[in-house]
């Protein structure tokens, strides 16, 4: 049965982030007592793969570890030396230790720990590197691990496909230093707008395209001849051409905040300690905005919407902007101190993307 490793790899870093979630052997199968959702280290591995198609509609089989090499072969994982390089979403098992974890990042696991350890550290990223003699056996799907290729189609997206282009779109931002309470507020809008698809065309006319439907589609195809990027329809390229309007680049300037466009926009949600934030700033979040507020500045000083607050749908953008925070940190989004910029929380592996 075909699965999506990318999911389970996520899931697994959405529940280490959660501090709600702990280790217990009697409570493995993901039982939620006192407020605490429980998992044993092979029950952790189970629920991901179970939760990312694995076994299509068949019930999760909650493995153990002296169960787990077989389970994982008949889905079609690998069993492999751990004495070579590892990728992301690898699985390692010790039947030594009884004890299996998830690769997060070079030498670096995840998973369900123990008990003993303080809550917070149970279920964890750690932060320290493994060593492949701790590890009898690698378990890898497909001959490699976790891929990145944006979900590029013309129909409005699941949520599921949303949140693997989500995932894109923080690695690339988060390798450029960008605000992740900013990623999120971006995340809000392009959901708004396109539910994340790089080649959507607009519902009902209108000539939108793309992630932020840039009206005429026109404009972005030639924004991205100023600007030497190609193809147009490529989600990345977007990405590089949505930081360039938004820094008022030479010939592809698109952020404006002055009052005259902040304004019209104060039934929806806009204040007017908006008016002539640079686009830098808002990249920054130097303001120290939590993503709901700073969705609604994009949405006034770049996307510019109809003034109406039933059709720019700027509640919406606010709830989009704080669930992905939420998906990208495993924390729920709190207003930052005023004056600093929250850039914390952001997993290794997503500074690696280079433009």
């Amino acid at each position: 049965m075909a699965g999506n490793l990318n999911v389970a790899y996520n899931w697994v870093i959405s529940k280490c982030n959660d501090p709600n979630v702990g280790y217990s052997q009697a409570y493995r199968e993901g039982q939620i007592v006192d407020g605490i959702e429980y998992y044993d280290c092979s029950s952790l591995m189970s629920a991901a793969v179970w939760e990312a198609g694995f076994y299509g509609g068949a019930p999760n089989p909650w493995f153990a570890t002296f169960t787990e090499e077989a389970e994982l072969n008949s889905v079609g994982f690998t069993s492999m030396t751990p004495n070579q390089e590892w990728k992301p979403g690898d699985i390692l098992l010790s039947n030594r230790r009884e004890h299996t974890e998830m690769v997060y990042q070079g030498r670096r696991t995840m998973g369900a720990h123990s008990s003993s350890y303080p809550l917070p550290d149970q279920v964890s990223i750690n932060d320290w590197d493994s060593s492949p003699d701790q590890w009898d056996i690698l378990l890898r799907y497909e001959g490699g691990g976790v891929t990145l290729d944006w979900i590029a189609e013309d129909r409005y997206l699941t949520q599921a496909e949303m949140e693997n282009n989500a995932t894109i779109v923080y690695y690339f931002y988060s390798g450029q230093f960008i605000n992740v309470n900013t990623i999120a507020a971006l995340l809000g809008n392009m959901q708004a707008e396109s539910t994340l698809s790089p080649v959507l065309s607009e519902r009902g006319g209108g000539g939108g395209y793309g992630l932020v439907q840039w009206t005429p589609q026109s404009s972005l195809i030639d924004h991205c001849n100023i600007l030497g990027l190609s193809p147009y329809s490529d989600g990345d390229v977007q990405l590089q051409v949505i930081l360039s309007e938004v820094r008022n680049r030479p010939g592809v300037e698109e952020w404006y905040s002055s009052g005259a466009f902040i304004s019209p926009y104060y039934n929806s949600g806009a204040t007017a300690d908006m008016i002539n934030v640079t686009g830098d700033a808002f990249l920054q979040n130097t303001m120290g905005w939590d993503p709901g507020k700073l969705a609604i500045l994009f949405m006034a000083a770049y996307e510019r919407p109809s003034y109406d607050p039933s059709v720019n749908h700027y509640q919406a953008r606010m709830e989009n902007a704080r669930k992905w925070y939420e998906y990208i940190t495993g924390l729920p989004p709190e207003p930052p101190d005023p004056g600093v910029p929250t850039n914390t929380k952001l997993p290794i592996w997503m500074y690696g993307r280079i433009l």
